[in-house]
């Protein structure tokens, strides 16, 4: 017990990557003695760093897809990580969409569902630790559909009866979920007016309309409610049916459906839904749909745009039905003549399409043999029923616009969709001259920013009551890109789409107007673009379509100090409500009458006052005419005289 042990000396030495050894030298005291031993020990110690580092990160983060159609949320999260011994060398994770490279932070978009964020982090020794984080976003949109007016239920004229599955109309109803498919359709049974079995006897006639609600539920179980109408079809006997839609699904309206047998007859059309229930057995039917209305239904340069693309290989269509809408003149091939059909309906230079009908209708449950030739093959535009022995109810058609290839047209004949684009236009342009009566005025028409634009239209408007258009000179555009039916009245059309040759240059004009004005007058209030025939609008390398506006570089300040003549303008707005604007120029002081007339020249009010050398306003207000009607307003001066028409309207 006298013997006690001392560190006598200590030495470290490295003798590999994140390993050390550790010499220690001990000595031995003999208390008694007061005395060191001369024995002594050495200890050899190795140390090495075996931990891994500790990491921290979040166990789960939860969101909801707040915007409802990107089936995505954007989340951000960190991982964090010590170690002791080494320290931290790198972090790293396994989301490759990460917007951030540093591999302790993720900042990315997460789809609907849940998705596992793996984070790695190493040492300086190369130890490992590994955390996860569970992203899960939850889908809260609703499914969304496509049923359009009521879901036909033809029931058998051999049972007459029929119990409702409503899956089996799931093509009627296109129950869709962006993010969360399948979606489950189930039909309230408590809303049939005869329960989930209906016969014919249970109302009068041979059809009903049931009110109904259908529920979609996607994957989610987020609810979409549909209130929709069963239309319950009673056939007398032997029946012929089908739908006549668009490739989009979207009945056709108006179709004259002929069915031939001994004798031709049209049968019951309603709603894209065509049915005769009173046929014979035995006998040979044949089934053939026609429109031929509206034929500029859905066509504008666009379409002539995307015709020209694939003539020429650049971007080909991808449907055969596209392609046959492009056959406008019916030559069973795509050429450069069915643009110049297509253009020449679009300037309303012709009223229909030169040996073709305003749609065509195909065999719905045709397969093309090669779906970019189809014009190469005998597709069936009627259907033939040889031998009728049983009703058949799936004789669907499908429509295609003829020269409508960007699915423009209306199945409705109504309006066409509008595909507009606000955040572009193209700038037509051209001085505000001065036209002088009597006096031939060339205007050149220039256009900005053309260089990303493939092809334009418009209707370009002149006041044919004050000037004359004698002709339009060539440059860019040429005789074939005009339409001068509306001429007369003071309207021309316009359709063109850039070739590989065009020199565009906001230099250059795209044409010149030759006018002759039957007054002294500026081209301003007198020259403008609208779509009052054919539709104004634009069309960009990116397949976007802008609006088009004219404008007038130089105001009427800057060439009236050049006039030594009083001039009159026309009333802006004309027609107009409430109130309108006159405007006029003194080239010096002087006493002006300024006359507002009826139509017969009776005196309704006059202005009396001198005014300096200059533009002037007067403002008129629609109290001082007895009605709306047809007035002029006249301007004297000691030498001069002029008057113009203007127009008040409820």
């Amino acid at each position: 017990n006298n013997i006690v042990e001392a560190v006598l000396d200590s030495v470290r030495f490295n003798v590999a990557d994140c390993m050390d050894k550790l010499f220690i030298t001990w000595g031995f005291y003999d208390n008694c003695a007061d005395t060191f031993l001369l024995d002594s020990a050495t200890q050899v110690i190795f140390i090495a760093d075996l931990e891994a580092p500790i990491m921290t990160c979040q166990d789960t983060v939860k969101t909801e897809d707040l915007f409802g159609t990107a089936c995505q949320e954007f989340l951000g999260f960190i991982a964090t990580a010590v170690d002791s011994c080494s320290g931290i060398d790198t972090i790293t994770n396994d989301y490759i969409p990460s917007f951030t490279q540093l591999g302790f932070s993720v900042a990315a978009n997460f789809p609907v569902g849940e998705t596992t964020v793996t984070f790695n982090a190493y040492d300086y020794c190369g130890n490992e630790s590994t955390c996860e984080t569970i992203v899960v976003v939850k889908d809260v949109s609703r499914p969304f559909h496509s049923l359009e007016g009521e879901i036909d239920i033809i029931i058998p004229p051999t049972s007459g009866m029929i119990t409702i599955n409503i899956n089996d109309y799931a093509g009627d109803i296109m129950a869709m979920d962006e993010c969360s498919n399948p979606t489950v359709i189930i039909l309230d049974e408590s809303t049939l007016d005869f329960g989930i079995t209906v016969n014919c006897s249970d109302f009068p006639g041979n059809n009903y309309d049931d009110m109904v609600h259908i529920s979609a539920i996607d994957a989610a179980g987020n609810i979409k409610d549909i209130p929709a109408v069963l239309r319950y079809l009673c056939p007398a006997g032997l029946a012929l049916a089908g739908d006549i839609e668009t490739i989009q699904n979207e009945p056709i309206d108006d179709v004259m459906v002929k069915i031939s047998t001994d004798s031709d007859s049209t049968m019951n059309y309603t709603n894209g839904f065509y049915l005769n229930d009173e046929l014979t057995m035995g006998n040979n039917y044949t089934i053939s749909p026609e429109k031929n209305i509206n034929p500029l239904n859905g066509v504008t340069t666009y379409d002539l745009v995307l015709i020209s693309k694939h003539i020429l290989g650049t971007q080909l269509f991808d449907s055969p039905y596209k392609i046959i809408a492009a056959d406008a003149n019916r030559s069973g091939s795509v050429t450069a003549l069915d643009l110049v059909a297509l253009r020449s309906l679009i300037l309303f230079s012709i009223d229909e399409l030169p040996n073709n009908k305003s749609w065509r209708f195909v065999d719905a449950h045709y397969e093309f043999d090669n779906p970019m030739l189809p014009l190469s093959e005998n597709f069936p535009e009627s259907m033939e029923c040889l031998n009728l022995t049983e009703s058949e109810l799936g004789m669907d058609f499908i429509g295609i616009k003829v020269g409508d290839v960007n699915g423009t047209a209306s199945p409705n004949n109504f309006t066409t969709i509008d595909t507009r684009n606000e955040e572009g236009e193209v700038i037509l342009q051209t001085n505000n001259v001065l036209l002088e009566k009597n006096k031939i005025s060339q205007i050149p028409i220039y256009a900005k920013n053309l260089d990303e634009i493939n092809g334009f239209q418009f209707t370009l408007n002149f006041n044919s009551d004050q000037i004359e258009l004698l002709n339009i000179e060539n440059n860019i555009l040429e005789k074939e890109n005009f339409g001068l039916k509306f001429q007369e009245e003071g309207a021309i059309t316009c359709s063109w789409i850039k070739k590989n040759e065009d020199k565009i240059s906001s230099q250059n004009p795209l044409f010149y107007l030759n006018f002759s004005a039957k007054s002294d007058l500026f081209l301003e209030n007198n020259l403008w673009i609208n779509s009052k025939y054919t539709s104004a609008e634009a069309y960009n390398i990116k397949n976007k379509i802008y609006a088009i506006d004219f404008l007038f570089e130089k105001n009427d300040v800057d060439l009236i100090s050049h006039s030594d003549k009083v001039l009159l303008f026309q009333n802006q707005p004309n027609p107009f409500t409430t109130s309108t604007e006159i405007k006029f120029y003194l080239p010096q002081f002087t006493n002006i009458e300024l006359q507002i007339l009826d139509i017969s020249g009776k005196t309704i009010h006059t202005y009396h006052t001198p005014y300096a050398k200059g533009i002037h306003r007067i403002n008129i207000d629609e109290y001082i005419f007895p009605s709306p009607g047809v007035y002029l307003y006249r301007l004297i001066t000691p030498s001069f005289s002029a008057s113009k028409k203007m127009i008040l309207i409820n």
